[in-house]
């Protein structure tokens, strides 16, 4: 019997009900009416507790977040819950009834959920909390927890499914974002140098790197989770550890870098930094610490190693103050002889000019001595001669006297210094009558050596003072006497040379003048990579390449090369730059430019001078170029595809016709576009004109053949190509003419 009967059920509606109203009219009534009156109150409240429950759980069934859906014997939905309707984007979750999963998702998934279904259907076994990843055609893949169970009829036949699943997506890319830091921590921590561990409220070890494991000479992780370092260290070291821990769990102050020792697994003793810090939860509460240690054994075995030579250094420099004291000495004279030939050589190196040296090498050995006169001798052909004296040495007598005193160095020389205290008892020096030297009884010759070759011979008068000084002087007197040899030797080979020298300075200066009118960078053209060289065959020469930018943006490319060599090439070579520059500011085109130039340059040509030029002018962009010629060789064009041609227009050479309008009817222009990959050579009559020993030439036959196995994308390596070829042909002979090359390459 139910012992609820005749009472109110738990969430049952507050106010009259049906089965109080069947209770009212029972009442009165005879006991077989009120036994069944009874039995259909108690129905009526029966019915009414359904009727709430089913309310309950369709508001529990319409308002939770998770996906419910109930599916019949081919999985197709029956019913789902609104949270369902909204993910499949369905305004009302009736729109479901009779689909099935594949009008949802991917069939990858829908296949995946009708075998799971059929399965239970056919199994009896429910799904529980299966983890799933949803595909959708239209949208990112989303994680559900998924639990599926038979749903079965009064009869208790299964019938179809029915399921819950819970959207677990940010979960499962948490937790993926969690494992692949947590990856990545570890791979740090086991691979840095320094010791990482954690420990416990009681100092016992969480976690443990790589190197720290191995510090403390355990194999393993596990191995070590749970110690102490009591278990590792001698008991002394660990309380300490242990203390300091402790301190820090108390208080939360950080222990940073402190240096402390330890020992390794073999017992030796090391010394490590380290720092420790409190570990705390989301509510500030102090849950253990982590520490990091680095090994700085060698840093304070070097700080000890370093201690130690301070203090012997310390003690060698008071016991070597004294030993100090003299070396800074003859430092100082040191420095002072090397000031004193610095600022001699300086002098010296002043004076090209015999008359003007000798008085200077004179003056410079006799302020090494506390007292002395002096005479240089220099040699003339088989003797010497009086190169200048001091004021007692500068007689007739004493200049005959010196010459015969060192005639024995005509035939040998004398190898060094050579230094006598008494000349008056020296069986040769003695035996001269020198006058007025008695005062001065040292005598020392010292030879001016170059190239192994004595170029004359210091001979030196001093007091006796000077004997204890010379050891120290022997090396300064013997590197003055090398730099005054030097030095006279070149004002000997520029005596020798005279009119000759200056001759060929000034070629050697007008070939540096002329080199300086090469343009020495690349210019900076679009699409277009540039390299030329250019060799005269003499010190001067009379070729003439340049390029330059034009004030309207085009860029001018000129090879040229004026009849004659040398000199006079030279000069017509400068006055035909300064034309192509001063026409070439405004050039439009090749022949335009090449006629302004013939009309600036007939003033300066007479009928036996000429010049042949070829001229490109090459617009801002790097697309197009013009090109001419005037009489000069034809400009060669490497195709992008393999052909080579050799550009035939027509073209006088300048200064042959001084009319305008003649010149200009003579001169073709070309207009060429730029392709990527072509290559175009310019040149002068010096590269095919190069003989070998039976005076052939080079031809501009042999330079096409060769052009056509030519694979080269540098304008560098193209050029190198084609002077390798020509030096085989002349077997490295000397040139006979001025060869200049420019290769161009479109980029």
């Amino acid at each position: 019997m139910d012992k609820n009967k005749g009472k109110p059920k738990k969430g049952a509606a507050a106010g009259p009900s049906i089965s109080k109203s069947v209770g009212a009219v029972a009442a009165g009534l005879p006991r077989s009416v009120v036994g069944l009156a009874n039995q259909v109150k108690d129905l009526v409240s029966r019915i009414e507790l359904l009727s709430h429950e089913r309310d309950l759980m369709k508001m529990l069934f319409d308002t939770t977040p998770d996906c419910i859906y109930f599916k019949d014997y081919n999985s197709r939905f029956i019913m789902i819950n609104r949270a369902l309707a909204q993910l499949f984007g369905l305004a009302d979750p009736a729109e479901a009834a009779g689909r099935t999963d594949y009008d949802f998702f991917t069939q990858e998934h829908a296949d995946q959920a009708y075998r799971d279904e059929q399965n239970i259907i056919r199994t009896g076994e429910p799904i529980i909390a299966k983890q799933e990843k949803e595909t959708w055609p239209d949208r990112p893949d989303t994680w559900v927890l998924s639990t599926k169970l038979p749903f079965r009829n009064k009869e208790g036949e299964i019938v179809g499914t029915c399921g819950i699943s819970r959207n677990v997506t940010s979960l499962i890319l948490a937790e993926d974002a969690l494992e692949r830091e947590r990856n990545l921590l570890r791979l740090i921590t086991d691979n840095i140098p320094d010791r990482i561990f954690i420990k416990d409220t009681k100092s016992r070890f969480l976690f443990n790197n790589k190197a720290h494991l191995e510090m403390i000479g355990i194999l393993n992780e596990q191995g070590a989770i749970g110690k102490t370092d009591f278990d590792q260290y001698p008991r002394e070291l660990a309380a300490r550890y242990f203390s300091d821990e402790q301190l820090v769990l108390q208080t939360g102050r950080a222990i940073i870098n402190r240096e402390e020792p330890s020992v390794d697994t073999s017992g030796n003793r090391r010394w490590l930094s380290t720092t420790k810090v409190a570990v705390r939860d989301s509510l500030g509460t102090i849950t253990g610490l982590v520490g990091i240690s680095r090994d700085i054994t060698d840093r304070k075995r070097s700080e000890e190693e370093l201690r130690r030579a301070k203090e012997e250094l310390e003690l060698r420099v008071q016991e070597r103050t004294a030993d100090l004291k003299e070396a800074n000495e003859q430092l100082r004279k040191r420095l002072e002889q090397l000031k004193f030939l610095n600022t001699t050589s300086y002098q010296l190196a002043q004076f090209i000019r015999i008359d003007e040296l000798c008085p200077s090498i004179v003056d410079s050995f006799i302020v090494r001595f506390p007292r002395a006169e002096g005479i240089l001798c220099l040699r003339d052909g088989d003797g010497f001669s009086c190169g200048h004296a001091t004021e007692i040495l500068d007689t007739e007598s004493d200049r005959t006297i010196a010459k015969q005193a060192i005639a024995a160095y005509t035939t040998t020389d004398l190898p060094g210094p050579y230094l006598i205290e008494d000349w008056k008892h020296d069986e040769q020096i003695g035996a001269f009558p020198w006058q007025d030297l008695d005062h001065l009884p040292v005598y020392l010759a010292i030879p001016l050596l170059a190239d192994n070759r004595t170029l004359g011979i210091m001979q030196i008068f001093t007091t006796h003072d000077y004997v204890a000084q010379y050891p120290n002087e022997t090396e300064v007197l013997m590197t003055l006497a090398a730099q005054a040899a030097s030095c006279l030797s070149n004002a000997l080979h520029y005596q020798d040379l005279g009119e000759q020298a200056r001759m060929l300075g000034e070629l050697d200066a007008a070939r540096s003048i002329q080199q300086r009118f090469v343009p020495q960078e690349k210019p900076v053209i679009p699409h277009v990579n540039l390299k030329s060289v250019y060799y005269p065959a003499f010190e001067v020469g009379g070729d003439y390449l340049d390029y330059f930018q034009a004030d309207n943006g085009n860029w001018v490319v000129v090879v040229a090369d004026v009849c004659g060599k040398g000199v006079p090439a030279a000069l017509f070579m400068t006055m035909l730059r300064s034309a192509f520059r001063i026409e070439g500011r405004a050039a439009v085109s090749a022949r335009q430019l090449l006629c302004a130039v013939n009309d600036a340059m007939k003033a300066n040509l007479d009928d036996k001078s000429f010049v042949t030029a070829v001229c490109l002018v090459i617009d801002s962009t790097g697309t197009n170029m013009t090109y001419a010629r005037a009489g000069h060789p034809m400009m060669v064009h490497l195709k992008s595809g393999g052909a080579v041609d050799a550009l035939r227009t027509g073209g006088l050479a300048l200064g042959l016709v001084h009319e305008n309008a003649m010149f200009a009817s003579m001169i073709d222009e070309v207009a060429i576009p730029l392709v990527k990959g072509d290559r175009f050579l310019l040149y002068t009559d010096g590269l095919t004109e190069a003989t070998d020993i039976d005076k052939s030439p080079y031809t501009l036959n042999r330079l096409l053949e060769m052009l056509a196995q030519e694979r080269s994308d540098t304008p560098e390596a193209l050029i190198d190509d084609i002077m390798a070829d020509n030096r085989t042909h002349t077997h490295g002979l000397p040139p006979h003419d001025d060869l200049t090359i420019l290769a161009l390459c479109v980029q």
